[in-house]
């Protein structure tokens, strides 16, 4: 039985990421359930001084699709923000809202507690990943 159970939840999740999310959102959330040594917090990203580097949930994603980039050791959104800013502390709005968020910090009807930048920020990468898995709808209006 100890076998089982794990076996059914980790069917479930493969289901759950091949017919609710497209093959960019699939591709990270594995990334981040696979990688939980590349996660930093409260920025997009900053790289260490032997050259690896932690990123946040968001800023892993700007990288994987080039909606960000690195600045010297931070990563930076590639478009500016609504204040004119290359900002450092979430992707521009715009590209989130192109690649399936419903924006770059929570939907409008969400509490910011329930986003992903403050799941990311209290929490794990794996915290990210069953948020997106538990309810995909309410991260993402499309699949991509």
């Amino acid at each position: 039985m100890k076998i089982i159970i794990p076996l059914i939840q980790k069917i479930r999740e493969e289901y759950i990421l091949l017919t609710k999310f497209g093959p960019i959102q699939r591709e990270w959330l594995r990334f981040l359930k696979n990688n939980p040594l590349f996660q930093g917090k409260n920025r997009l990203g900053r790289k260490d001084p032997d050259g690896t580097y932690k990123a946040c949930c968001l800023g892993q994603f700007g990288l994987m699709t080039g909606i960000c980039k690195w600045d010297v050791n931070y990563l930076i959104s590639c478009a500016k923000n609504k204040f004119g800013d290359f900002s450092e502390t979430f992707p521009a709005e715009e590209d989130m809202l192109k690649y399936g968020f419903y924006g770059n910090i929570a939907p409008s009807n969400m509490p910011y507690k329930n986003s992903l930048g403050h799941i990311n920020d209290v929490g794990t990468w794996l915290d990210v990943y069953h948020a997106c898995i538990n309810d995909p709808k309410g991260y993402f209006s499309k699949k991509v």
